[in-house]
C-alpha cells in the first residue's frame, strides 16, 4: 500500500488527545503533519513537511491538494534547499531537500532536552527559529510528541505540578551513562571541589548537567540531584547572575545592598563591598566588608536573595579603608623531621594576605620554622591553623593567644562532655544485658 495515497491519511486529531495512548505510526503521523500544517494559522516557510520523493510519489502529490492547485495558493511543501550541501561539485547528482516537520519534531526534541517548555514557551521558539519562522497548533506539537514518543522518548505530561510544561523524561539518542559512569562523575566532582575556584567548579557543573541531560540516562534531574548530594556540594548554576556582578564589584571595589537569608536572623539588609569568591566544601562564598559589622564576612551565595548596586561614595570609603587594616601575626612551627615546610597555603578567603618565612633552625633532629602572617581577622585563621594537625606556638599577638587558649579549653570541655555522657549510657546498658 502507498503510504502517500489518500487511504493511508488518519483523521485528525482533536486538541485534548492524551499523550500517553496514542499508537501513530511514523509515517502516517508525518503525513498528517502534512494535512495540518495547512490548517495553521501563519503560512509555512517553503520546504514545511516535506519528504524526499521519487518522481512516481510526486506525480501522486501533483494530483492532489498537496501541490499548487487551481487556485493558485502557494503550496505549503514546496523544497527547501540546504545551502550547506549545495555547491559545484559534480559528483552530487542533485541538491538535498529539508524535510520541514522532521526538521520542526528534531529542533523541539532539542529544546526539550535542555529543559522543560511549555507551549506557549515552544511556539515562542518555532516562531523566532530562522528556518521555522511559524507558531504550530496544539495538535502538532501533540503530533510531534507521539512521533519521537514512537522512537523511544519518554515525556510527562503537562500538568499544575509542572507549570504546564513539556518535560522530556528520557530519550535513546545520547550518551549511555551507567551507574559506573555516574559514581565515576561523583568522584571526579568530588576530587575537583577540593582543587578548583568558583568560576572553574561552575564550568564543570555545567559540563556534568549538560553530559547528564543529553544522555539516555532515565530521570536525568534527579541523576543530577544525585551528583551533587553525594558529592556533598550544591548547585550554584542558577546564582550565576551573582556571581557575575560580584566578580564585577571586586574589579570595581563596587557598594551594594544586599538581602540575605541567615540562618540564625532570617532575612537581613545590609551594604556590603565583596573582596574575593571562593568555593570551599562544595559552597560558593563572597568574603567582604559589612556596614554593620566590624569584621570581614563570609556570605553563602546561594542565600542571597537580591543584590542591588548603589551609590554611598562615604561608606564606600569607610569600607575600603577598614579593609585595608590589617594585623601581623607571628607563629613558631614545629616539624618532626627535616622536611622543608610547605607552608599553611592560606589564601585572602582565609583572611590571610601575606604569609612570610623568617627563618628555619634545625633543633634537636626537628624543623623550627619562624612565620609571619598579615591578616584582616582571626576567625577563619584559627580554623585553619586547627586543622593543620601541626604542632606550633602564638609568639604574637597575644590577643590571637588568648583566643587559642579559649577556643582550646572550650574543645576539651566540649570532648569531655561527649565522654561522660558515652561512659554513662555505656554503664546503663551493663546491667540490661545481663539481665538478658
Amino acid at each position: 500500500m502507498n503510504p502517500y495515497s489518500s487511504d493511508s491519511i488518519p483523521p485528525r486529531l482533536s486538541s485534548d488527545a492524551s499523550s500517553d495512548g496514542m499508537a501513530v505510526n511514523i509515517e502516517e503521523t508525518l503525513t498528517v503533519h502534512r494535512a495540518m500544517d495547512e490548517q495553521d494559522d501563519t503560512p509555512s516557510p517553503a520546504g514545511a513537511g516535506i519528504l524526499p520523493l521519487n518522481p512516481e510519489e510526486q506525480q501522486v502529490f501533483a494530483a492532489r491538494e498537496w501541490g499548487n492547485n487551481a487556485n493558485g495558493r502557494a503550496d505549503d511543501t514546496s523544497i527547501i534547499e540546504n545551502d550547506l550541501v549545495a555547491n559545484s561539485d559534480e559528483t552530487i547528482p542533485s541538491k538535498r531537500t529539508l524535510n520541514g516537520t522532521a526538521y520542526r519534531i528534531f529542533k523541539m526534541l532539542q529544546w526539550l532536552m535542555e529543559q522543560p517548555l511549555t507551549f506557549q514557551e515552544l511556539n515562542a521558539r518555532f516562531t523566532q527559529d530562522p528556518i521555522i519562522g511559524k507558531a504550530v497548533s496544539n495538535d502538532s506539537v501533540w503530533l510531534y510528541i507521539n512521533t519521537l514518543k514512537q522512537l523511544g522518548c519518554q515525556f510527562k505530561r503537562p500538568a499544575p505540578k509542572n507549570n504546564f510544561c513539556y518535560e522530556l523524561k528520557s530519550h535513546p539518542f545520547g550518551l549511555s551513562l551507567s551507574d559506573g559512569h555516574q559514581d565515576t562523575l561523583i568522584m571526579v566532582k568530588a576530587f575537583a571541589q577540593k582543587c578548583f575556584d568558583h568560576s572553574e567548579m561552575l564550568a564543570l557543573d555545567h559540563l556534568f548537567k549538560k553530559i547528564i541531560r543529553y544522555s539516555s540516562v532515565a530521570m536525568p534531574e534527579r541523576c543530577i540531584e544525585t551528583l551533587f548530594s553525594e558529592s556533598r556540594s550544591f548547585d550554584f548554576g542558577s546564582s550565576s547572575g551573582y556571581i557575575q556582578l560580584l566578580e564585577q564589584g571586586v574589579r570595581d571595589e563596587l557598594l551594594f545592598k544586599v538581602n540575605y537569608r541567615s540562618p540564625l536572623q532570617g532575612n537581613v539588609l545590609f551594604e556590603f563591598i565583596p573582596e574575593t569568591l571562593y568555593y570551599e566544601h562544595g559552597v560558593a562564598y563572597v568574603r567582604g566588608e559589612r556596614a554593620d559589622k566590624n569584621l570581614p564576612s563570609s556570605l553563602r551565595i546561594d542565600k542571597i536573595l537580591s543584590l542591588d548596586l548603589i551609590c554611598d561614595e562615604p561608606l564606600r570609603r569607610l569600607l575600603l579603608l577598614r579593609r585595608d587594616q590589617k594585623i601581623k601575626v607571628h607563629l613558631r612551627v614545629l616539624l618532626p623531621n627535616e622536611d622543608p615546610w610547605p607552608g599553611f597555603g592560606l589564601e585572602a578567603h582565609h583572611g590571610v594576605y601575606q604569609e612570610t618565612r623568617l627563618k628555619i633552625e634545625n633543633r634537636d633532629g626537628k624543623t623550627c620554622v619562624d612565620v609571619e602572617l598579615l591578616v584582616r581577622d582571626f576567625f577563619y585563621l584559627k580554623q585553619k591553623l586547627l586543622s593543620s594537625r601541626v604542632a606550633l606556638e602564638v609568639v604574637s599577638p597575644m590577643s590571637l593567644k588568648l583566643e587559642f587558649e579559649k577556643t582550646l579549653q572550650a574543645m576539651l570541655s566540649r570532648y569531655e562532655e561527649l565522654l561522660s555522657k558515652s561512659s554513662t549510657a555505656q554503664s546503663e546498658a551493663q546491667p540490661e544485658a545481663q539481665n538478658v
